[in-house]
């Protein structure tokens, strides 16, 4: 299972072990945290969607074509893509506001990060999109435990959460990486 930020960075920061493991047809888990939206509508952020889903296929060297489904955490709509002919290839997106690299986030979407959601700046994040959700610190570590439990991953790879909010790298990579570290 992986837990990343942003719909690239599972490509960016996991391969190859990544393309390796769809390749060889392994299970293989995404979950994206933020939209990835940078502040931006739902056609820029469901494109990244839509890019995220055609590189996974590509990978596994079949057809373009994902069944959707909910991933069944009470109270938090969540859709699950899983690819028709590698059924082991799912992706999930929980659509959380992009916090931009310093944390601070949009104005376009409330301002909110998952910096801030962290650091107890914000009490809740609210998803975008058709079926928003919103949670706590301790609501987004549960829905994601619960999607631990509910795959039972033999490993959970995610991004640095050993270095630092201001650190230099984008907030939300740190913030998806310690909100994974805490539901494992």
């Amino acid at each position: 299972m992986n837990v990343v930020a942003h719909q690239d960075d599972d490509l960016l920061f996991l391969s190859p072990d990544l393309l390796h493991d769809v390749q060889a047809n392994r299970c293989v888990r995404t979950v994206f945290v933020t939209a990835g939206d940078a502040g931006r509508d739902s056609t820029y952020w469901t494109g990244r969607e839509t890019g995220a889903r055609a590189a996974y296929a590509q990978m596994a060297g079949v057809a373009d074509s994902w069944t959707q489904a909910d991933a069944g955490i009470s109270g938090h709509p969540i859709p699950v893509f899983t690819l028709t002919a590698r059924p082991t290839v799912s992706l999930v997106f929980l659509r959380l506001p992009d916090g931009y690299p310093g944390g601070t986030g949009h104005p376009n979407t409330g301002s909110q990060s998952l910096q801030k959601l962290w650091l107890n700046g914000i009490s809740t994040i609210t998803s975008l999109g058709t079926g928003a959700s919103s949670y706590s610190r301790a609501g987004l570590i549960t829905t994601l435990a619960g999607l631990m439990a509910a795959y039972q991953p033999t490993a959970v790879n995610t991004q640095d959460h050993a270095g630092g909010f201001g650190d230099g790298d984008h907030s939300d990579h740190h913030g998806a990486a310690y909100f994974a570290q805490a539901a494992e």
